[in-house]
This record gives C-alpha cells, structure tokens and sequence, in this order.
C-alpha cells in the first residue's frame, strides 16, 4: 500500500493501479484463509469473499465492491491513459478501506 501511495504522489498511476489491486488481493486472501479456506486464483477470490466473508456479515458489500473492481484492471496499461489517475485513486482508495477492515478483523482473531 505504500508503494501505492507514493505512486499517487509520484504521478505514476499505473504502478499505483497495480500495487492497490496487489494489495486488496493480499487483503482479502488472508480474510479467507483466516476463515480455513486456502483459495490462490484470483477469479476465485472474489466468489470466496463473498460466501465466507460478505455472507458472514465480516465484511460490507462496499468492501467487497472495493475488490470486485480491482480485479477489474489485471492490466491497467489497457486502459484510456485520461482514466488512469481517477481509477489508481478508486483503486487506493478502496485498498486502504479493505486494509483497515483486515486488520481490524485479524487483530480480533489472535
């Protein structure tokens, strides 16, 4: 996430696009594997995010809608160069609510 954020200042919206999605991924992996569950692809991630944790009441439906369009840019070097900045901030954004939810989710289960 850091990397993230000093991309957003750095203006490098790209690597920003990237290191959120890679962090909303580590993010919502350990939530799932904390709940027994070991998924690694990440099509699949999104599908386990919503039965062990959104079904559960773990995490809100904004979380998950945070990660859903993430997953979204897998390649953000395809997209319009005019969005790149709006979608790294969306991107961000939605990292820092999913990482503050982990933590707190985490925290509580050691």
């Amino acid at each position: 996430m850091k990397s993230g954020h000093k991309a957003l200042e750095e203006h490098d919206f790209i690597r920003a696009m990237i290191s959120g999605r890679n962090s909303q991924i580590h993010s919502i992996r350990a939530l799932v594997f904390s709940e027994g569950y070991r998924e690694k692809k990440v099509p699949l991630l999104v599908i386990a995010a919503e039965s062990l944790l959104l079904d559960k009441g773990l995490i809100r439906s904004e979380i998950l809608e945070d990660f859903e369009y993430a997953m979204k840019y897998e390649n953000p070097e395809s997209e319009p160069e005019y969005l790149h900045e709006s979608i790294a901030e969306d991107i961000m954004r939605g990292s820092d609510r999913i990482f503050k939810r982990a933590k707190i989710i985490l925290e509580k289960s050691i």
